[in-house]
């Protein structure tokens, strides 16, 4: 990701570089809990993922949200048997504490910046549309 990232930053685009031990890969944003919330919530995903094995995922191709002509959030697109499987699997476990399913389809990705503004996006535009995929090994 930190290649993909020093890549990019040659277009000299307004884009707040997320910093590499900030990289995450986000199953379900559940913002402000109670407190009274967070153990069940814990012991439910620790249950549900308790078998999980180890599988691999690829970086395949870049993009934004909410879109490549405006964006605010530049992101790498992650593919890969599990990752869904694994959505799904913590969607059921959150949805048993009470959480309803989200109202938007699951799209995984590592967010790499946020974009400030459009100087230099036309380059950088052009540079996602090239990135090569990259395979990455997440145990």
């Amino acid at each position: 990701m930190t290649k993909v990232q020093s890549v990019l930053q040659k277009a000299k685009g307004d884009i707040r570089w997320v910093k590499p031990q900030g990289f995450h890969l986000t199953f379900r944003f559940l913002g402000n809990i109670e407190p009274d919330r967070v153990a069940p919530v814990l012991t439910a995903l620790r249950a549900a993922v308790r078998h999980q094995s180890q599988f691999r995922v690829r970086m395949q191709g870049l993009g934004a949200f909410p879109s490549l002509t405006r964006p605010r959030v530049l992101w790498a697109r992650l593919t890969g048997g599990g990752l869904q499987e694994l959505h799904t699997t913590i969607e059921s476990a959150l949805g048993s504490c009470g959480f309803p399913p989200e109202g938007h389809a699951f799209r995984p990705h590592i967010t790499l910046g946020r974009v400030r503004s459009q100087r230099g996006w036309n380059e950088s535009r052009n540079i996602c549309n090239t990135i090569l995929v990259r395979a990455l090994s997440i145990p």
